[in-house]
């Protein structure tokens, strides 16, 4: 997802939203919104999708290290809070251009 968000790769990520696998869906929204804190302009389309999916209590699979595994509801993954603060921990790192 960063290689496609930092080579503004918008049709893969939109693509991505758009997959009824919940993980690659959430991705596919977390690029875009990184993509948008980058200047770029999320469609109509696109928008809606995004607003769809942060609404929804469907489990994601997550992963916090190599032993522990869990399920988290895409509501709670996707938001704001969440999103910056993973931007910002990205952008730190230097995985965000």
């Amino acid at each position: 997802m960063l290689d496609l968000v930092n080579s503004y790769n918008y049709d893969q990520l939109a693509s991505w939203l758009k997959s009824i696998n919940p993980e690659i869906a959430t991705y596919g929204y977390i690029g875009l919104e990184f993509l948008k804190k980058k200047g770029i302009i999320i469609e109509n389309i696109e928008s809606q999708r995004m607003i769809e999916l942060s609404e929804s209590d469907i489990q994601l699979n997550t992963c916090y290290g190599c032993i522990i595994g869990v399920t988290e509801r895409i509501e709670d993954v996707l938001t704001t809070k969440n999103i910056n603060q993973i931007y910002l921990s990205f952008q730190q790192s230097g995985w965000i251009k």
